[in-house]
């Protein structure tokens, strides 16, 4: 078998296995034909998609793993520092609101 046909057979069989799945998703959740809703339930579904697999490359690689790891530890700290500010910010509104 060459290439060329070999990649022909593999778009061929990759379309059929998309329209079977738009059809199961189309009727499990009852998609209008046409519409804003349609057009939203897609858009939401192609973003989860993809959200999806850069979840699966970051987690499913070592490198992947590591960049996940130190970008969990730099946003702890981002959420923390945060978080001091705002009680910072809070006690210099009101000073004595923690004493009351």
């Amino acid at each position: 078998m060459d290439t060329q046909s070999f990649l022909d057979e593999l778009l061929k069989t990759g379309k059929s296995y998309a329209e079977q799945g738009r059809k199961i998703a189309e009727e499990k959740l009852q998609m209008p034909e046409k519409g804003e809703g349609r057009d939203a339930t897609i858009d939401g579904m192609k973003k989860g998609a993809m959200a999806a697999g850069v979840l699966a490359l970051l987690l499913g690689t070592g490198a992947g793993r590591r960049v996940t790891g130190s970008a969990l530890k730099i946003g702890s700290l981002a959420a923390i520092g945060s978080i001091g500010w705002k009680a910072y910010q809070n006690w210099q509104d009101s000073p004595n609101c923690f004493y009351q």
